[in-house]
């Protein structure tokens, strides 16, 4: 266990980075794919001027405001992506609330706060060289000022908290908690699935979604280590869904 966990965590010894790049996913998956990269590593860009969301969505860069950067890992098959993926919102909405910020995890991979957008997660997978490979790209919107019109549901941490932060620190630390809620997943998988449960949107009160294309109100009963949501709607009608069939609204 203890070589697994430092084999894990090499990935973030080991740095690239970049004043200005088009994706850190990008350029990531392209060193697997295109160049055969046998390594582990973490990409950080002071600007990203085309970052990438879930589903083809966009990332929105104002300058060099924001934080960006993505990492790699070699995961094995007693591994599922959700679980990375709960590690990794987890890791930010707990560092962000430790500033006396009150965020939460919009199922399956943003971190909201008063119902506006401040971080996303996007991991892809690659196969190459007899591994599976996993790219994870972290965006958070750190000392933006304002954002355009067709994005009212973002805010900032700058503009919560009304001050501007380092942006080089709080990469720093906020790896310093991923790598500690990665070594707590090896010591205990459950209590990782419980933290983020108490900090996942919807698990209080009914809110509202799209389900198949149909508007309802649901609230989220359990979540699987696959990834599976089971939501009950206000007539008391239970059903189980992934991220494909589901969609969680901002107010």
């Amino acid at each position: 266990m203890k070589l697994y966990s430092l084999s894990m965590l090499a990935c973030f010894s080991k740095r690239i980075c970049f004043e200005k790049i088009e994706s850190t996913n990008d350029y990531l998956l392209e060193l697997y794919r295109d160049f055969s990269f046998d390594e582990t590593v973490t990409v950080f860009a002071n600007q990203q001027i085309k970052g990438r969301g879930r589903v083809g969505r966009k990332w929105f860069t104002d300058s060099n405001y924001g934080l960006t950067f993505s990492f790699s890992l070699i995961i094995d098959a007693g591994w599922h992506v959700f679980e990375l993926n709960q590690i990794i919102t987890l890791s930010i909405c707990e560092y962000i609330n430790d500033m006396g910020v009150g965020c939460l995890i919009k199922y399956p991979n943003d971190i909201i706060y008063n119902g506006n957008k401040i971080s996303g997660v996007l991991i892809e997978t690659v196969h190459t060289n007899s591994e599976r490979y996993c790219v994870i790209g972290v965006g958070l919107n750190l000392n933006n000022k304002s954002f355009p019109p067709h994005l009212p549901n973002a805010i900032s941490l700058r503009m919560i908290k009304s001050k501007s932060f380092n942006k080089e620190q709080f990469f720093e630390n906020l790896i310093e908690k991923i790598k500690n809620k990665m070594l707590l997943f090896l010591e205990n998988r459950i209590l990782i699935k419980k933290q983020y449960f108490s900090c996942l949107y919807g698990t209080q009160d009914y809110i509202p979604c799209l389900y198949l294309n149909k508007r309802l109100l649901v609230k989220v009963l359990s979540i699987t280590k696959e990834g599976f949501l089971s939501v009950v709607n206000k007539q008391g009608s239970i059903f189980t869904v992934n991220a494909s069939q589901i969609q969680f609204l901002l107010n």
